[in-house]
């Protein structure tokens, strides 16, 4: 089984703190939200992901490949349009990947 991370937008919501830090990799109790989304499908037997990224990509997946590329079989699709799309737009790029 495959799983598909959205993780191309801004993080709008969230800002400022995602003015110098992609929305993913914020702490919440002292983990990021992507580590905590990896390690919950890892203990689900899911270790194939494709990432969608747009906004801060090269910093994501400098960071999931440095952390879980031994665990994960990583596919990154980049949103070039990120800021103009929504995840509708970025899930339709994964699926015809």
């Amino acid at each position: 089984m495959k799983a598909i991370i959205l993780a191309a937008g801004y993080g709008n919501r969230m800002r400022p703190l995602t003015d110098n830090q992609h929305k993913t990799l914020l702490k919440i109790n002292n983990i990021t939200i992507i580590d905590n989304i990896i390690e919950s499908l890892l203990k689900n037997n899911i270790n194939q992901i494709v990432v969608v990224t747009g906004y801060r990509a090269e910093e994501l997946e400098k960071y999931l490949l440095e952390k879980f590329s031994s665990k994960v079989q990583f596919e990154f699709v980049h949103n070039p349009i990120y800021r103009q799309t929504n995840n509708i737009y970025s899930l339709a790029l994964a699926l015809n990947k």
